[in-house]
């Protein structure tokens, strides 16, 4: 069947989604919900109705539920502003609005299906709130890489407190330029010592291999990959060939040398990439980033100005020493010609009610937005928590909504209740998840489950209880797709789980994930060669 609403279309047959006639990219599990709610359209689908419909062989988390409905509501437009698919509290969700269906039109037999190989987004996690107050923003992203896509490439700064939406708005932004067929390459800064030189780009250039269209661009980096060929063997040069940018034991100024080709090599290598399609590099929480990193970052900067590559970079504003490396960097960023800072603000209180309604499903009390925006102070991550602390106290007695929120608030000063409400939906948890969400965290802001399971010594099925407990509480997101890996809702949160630690049983942890590690890999541990660097480096308190 076709079904019809607003400017989309849902075509079964040729298993397409599209928008004024123009397929979208729409993963499977999304598709396959939106389908379900279209036909089902008249009622209310139950949650255990869907999830079995979606992943009839598997036992997933149900917060997988919860991102495919994310993804399809961002593909049909339901951002807040025009509802689509109604969440329902505790009972399921139903499509609203005016359906017309027909008979399908004649489908080629080529017609793509979700699901078939070839270029499609990642079906890694996202955060499954709306993009509030966020417009203006995305706007400014999406205009700076139409211009980089006519060869006026150049870096947007994305700037905010923590919790403020900084991965929020950027996810959005990817999801947007992957849907128009972009190539993007993402890394992430790493906190703390021991982290690999140049550990942001090994990441990007990893990403990079991946995708077919630009793999040989980036291999063409073999002959000077140096300190890079460390993190990304790939980039070795071959057998017999000359590894450049070996400076150790050379002078400084040869040392000076070397590592200049290596940049040079480096932002060839982006530059030939982005001749096929325009290409995203992410570079997130920034102020984490090595000096090493920092410095490629500058080169690329200047190097990228006639070609079709946007560097966006997210930093934290926060207080940092007076020479921090990451300043040095953004002072050089902001004298480039083409330069969009994006400095993120907190919500008003119309968007503070939006996001609530979405988050509740329903309409929110005036006074219940107006003390949870006086409490949260307008930042998006925190009132996604006080949302949650509100839903979990809500059955009962709600004649005095306001003073049922002010309860479930009710932790510590009400003006900076942050760390208190991400240590509190710690508190939540048993014992077992707590410290299972410690290895997790020391794993990284992501994890894939047989690795945690091993490290754990726990059932993977007794491992994902432990994890569905803790997406409840806001503390991780699952997957859209089962093998992907799960992802800490926020860093904060990561940070959080290891908060109780002392420095021995931190650097205990990280022995313990360099040994499952290396022997989940076998002979191809060398492709995590930064990985296990950097926690063998991290457990030299306890190791040997």
């Amino acid at each position: 069947m076709l079904y019809r609403f607003g400017r989309y279309e849902l075509d079964e047959e040729a298993g397409e989604l599209r928008c004024d006639g123009e397929p979208l990219a729409l993963q499977p599990k999304p598709f396959a919900l939106l389908r379900t709610l279209l036909r089902e359209r008249d009622r209310v689908v139950p949650h255990d109705e869907l999830l079995a419909e979606l992943w009839p062989d598997a036992v997933v988390a149900p917060g997988s539920l919860t991102k495919a409905v994310s993804l399809a509501r961002r593909a049909v437009g339901d951002t807040g502003r025009g509802e689509r698919i109604r969440s329902l509290a505790k009972r399921g969700y139903r499509f609203v609005g005016d359906v017309a269906v027909a008979a399908p039109r004649a489908a080629s037999v080529d017609a793509p299906t979700p699901g078939a190989d070839g270029p499609r987004p990642s079906a890694r996690s996202r955060v499954a709130r709306p993009l509030v107050g966020r417009d203006e923003a995305l706007a400014r992203l999406v205009a700076a890489f139409e211009r980089a896509g006519a060869r006026r490439g150049g870096v947007a700064l994305v700037t905010g407190a923590p919790g403020i939406g900084k991965t929020r708005l950027v996810e959005a932004f990817t999801d947007e330029l992957r849907a128009r067929g972009a190539a993007v390459a993402i890394g992430r800064a790493r906190d703390g010592v021991g982290v690999p030189a140049f550990w942001l780009w090994a990441q990007v250039l990893r990403r990079l291999l991946d995708d077919p269209h630009a793999r040989a661009d980036v291999l063409a980096l073999a002959g000077r990959a140096g300190e890079l060929a460390a993190l990304v063997p790939e980039l070795a040069a071959p057998e017999g060939g000359e590894r450049r940018a070996r400076a150790s034991t050379a002078p400084d100024s040869a040392e000076d040398h070397a590592r200049f080709l290596l940049f040079d090599a480096v932002a060839r290598a982006l530059r030939r990439a982005s001749e096929r399609r325009p290409l995203a590099i992410v570079l997130e929480d920034l102020q984490w980033a090595g000096l090493a990193s920092l410095r490629l970052l500058e080169h690329v900067a200047f190097e990228i100005a006639d070609a079709s590559i946007l560097v966006i970079a997210t930093v934290r504003d926060e207080h940092r020493a007076p020479d921090a490396p990451v300043d040095r960097t953004l002072a050089l960023l902001r004298t480039q010609h083409a330069f969009e800072p994006v400095a993120l603000r907190a919500l008003s209180r119309g968007e503070v009610a939006a996001l609530l309604e979405h988050e509740l499903g329903g309409a929110v009390p005036v006074d219940v937005v107006s003390e949870i925006f006086a409490r949260t102070e307008g930042v998006p991550l925190f009132v996604g928590e006080a949302a949650r602390a509100l839903d979990a106290r809500r059955e009962g007695d709600e004649r005095d909504a306001a003073a049922l929120a002010r309860r479930a608030l009710a932790v510590g000063s009400p003006a900076a209740p942050r760390v208190e409400w991400i240590d509190r939906a710690f508190e939540a948890l048993d014992a077992a998840t707590r410290e299972s969400l410690a290895v997790a965290a020391t794993i990284g802001r992501e994890f894939a489950i047989p690795l945690l399971a091993s490290a754990c010594d726990r059932a993977p099925r007794d491992l994902l209880l432990s994890l569905e407990r803790a997406e409840r509480a806001g503390v991780v997101s699952a997957p859209v797709d089962p093998a992907e890996p799960w992802r800490f809702a926020h860093a904060l949160f990561q940070e959080a789980a290891v908060r109780p630690l002392g420095r021995a049983e931190r650097a205990s942890l990280h022995v313990r994930v360099a040994d499952h590690l290396e022997a989940s890999l076998g002979d191809e541990a060398e492709r995590a060669a930064a990985e296990l660097a950097h926690h063998h480096h991290e457990g030299l308190v306890v190791g040997d």
